[in-house]
């Protein structure tokens, strides 16, 4: 094993120890979790980690765990500030390959987890950055199964790891990781304040609760409504397949692109900006002359979903030179009437028209909604000039958060990249 790429010196300047090479059998010890599942989480009680979480949650180090339960636990399954956490069972070898330290006493540790303890003199955060980069190959090639992977302490303990045998490195490393964490935990909380704000102004301008004036002051008409049926013609849906016809995403304009209803719940938001957004292309060999591609304005709802969220619509913007076609599990409609831009995107969403859709979703393994049932909705029109105030209101906000979010990327292509060099 070769030396890390980047090294942190001593305060005097002078170079640390070269770091040592031992088995993670040998850097810490290793406890099975407490026999507790998603079956056992409450709302009050003892902190609580599942194996899950480990996934979707957390990263390389916990600080704020984020579930309880009011179980008792045998306390040779509550954590020690320090203890790092690895998954034994998951989808695929690489997804395996993680872990997490948690910076807390006596947090439940649930079962699939291993607990690995390390030795006195090791720092837990620098033993979970060593299993997620470092060593992540070579968990990867021991995990065993099919459709769920596993992996055995057995296996793992014999992996071989560099780690810095001096602790005043260790902290000097842990540190900066977690300066860059801590400027990543605000970026993310700034991010969630806007969208609430947000969220708030969207509830408060289509109850019309807060109307906007005229530029000369005047009050706007009132608003109309409309049966959706009057407002909207049908797109023919195009049903594209993801999984046959979909490849990567691209900004340009060489490629015909097309709109997943997945995509539309994760990727998107209430508008498409195609001189923004990264869309997926369809491949080359696929023959789109019988499809009916999408027109500026249009908008294309997501017909299932796992929850209520199915209905989510997309406005397409910006369309340019873009050839866009609906895909799988979709509903695009055309606008009979003109609309100023973005307008729809925004209405379709908020929840004073989502709500109309809720008595005609349909529960079985996933959520759905039909054409014809989204027919028997209604929609607010204001005058076209509140719209365009509401519109251009409501896209100032997004596109402060999606700076935001444009900055916390960097941040985290930052600590990609430092850990790169430290570990990899």
């Amino acid at each position: 094993m070769a030396m890390p790429n980047l090294r942190f010196k001593a305060d005097d300047g002078s170079d640390f120890p070269d770091w040592d090479s031992k088995t993670l059998g040998e850097l810490g010890s290793f406890q099975k979790g407490a026999p507790l599942s998603k079956a056992d989480i409450s709302d009050q009680g003892t902190p609580l980690i599942l194996y899950g979480e480990l996934y979707t949650t957390y990263s390389e180090v916990t600080y704020t765990v984020a579930r309880k339960t009011e179980k008792s636990s045998d306390p040779k399954f509550l954590s020690q500030s320090g203890d790092v956490l690895i998954p034994t069972s998951g989808e695929t070898a690489v997804d395996i390959s993680r872990a997490t330290c948690v910076m807390q006493d006596g947090v439940i540790l649930a079962g699939d987890l291993l607990i690995y303890r390390p030795t006195e003199g090791l720092d837990g955060r620098i033993l979970s950055c060593i299993v997620n980069y470092q060593v992540k190959a070579a968990i990867s090639r021991v995990a065993q199964g099919g459709q769920v992977v596993h992996i055995k302490e057995s296996d793992i303990s014999k992996i071989k790891a560099m780690f810095p045998v001096d602790p005043t490195e260790q902290r000097k490393i842990a540190d900066c990781l977690y300066a860059i964490d801590d400027v990543i935990a605000k970026a993310k909380a700034e991010i969630e304040v806007w969208e609430l704000r947000k969220k708030g102004v969207v509830q408060r301008l289509f109850s019309q609760e807060v109307r906007f004036k005229a530029d000369d002051g005047s009050i706007f008409p009132a608003w109309k409504t409309l049966s959706f049926s009057k407002v909207f013609s049908r797109v023919t849906n195009n049903s594209l397949s993801w999984a046959k016809l979909i490849r990567e995403s691209d900004s340009s304009t060489h490629h015909p692109k097309n709109i997943h209803y997945g995509d539309i719940h994760t990727r998107f938001g209430e508008v498409l900006d195609l001189a923004k957004d990264q869309v997926p292309v369809i491949k080359d060999d696929v023959d789109c002359s019988r499809l009916q591609p999408l027109q500026e304005g249009d908008v294309v709802f997501a017909d299932a979903a796992e929850d209520d969220t199915v209905g989510k619509a997309i406005e397409v913007y910006n369309l340019g030179a873009n050839v866009l076609y609906a895909g799988l599990h979709t509903i695009a409609c055309r606008p009979k009437i003109t609309f100023a831009p973005k307008y729809l995107g925004y209405y379709l969403n908020a929840a004073s028209f989502h709500d109309q859709l809720r008595p005609y979703m349909q529960r079985t393994k996933v959520t759905s909604i039909s054409k014809t049932n989204i027919a028997l909705t209604y929609v607010s029109v204001p005058s076209p000039q509140e719209q365009r105030k509401i519109a251009d209101c409501l896209y100032a906000i997004d596109e402060v958060i999606a700076k935001a979010k444009a900055e916390l990327e960097l941040w985290r292509e930052l600590k990609r990249g430092l850990l790169q060099q430290l570990f990899v």
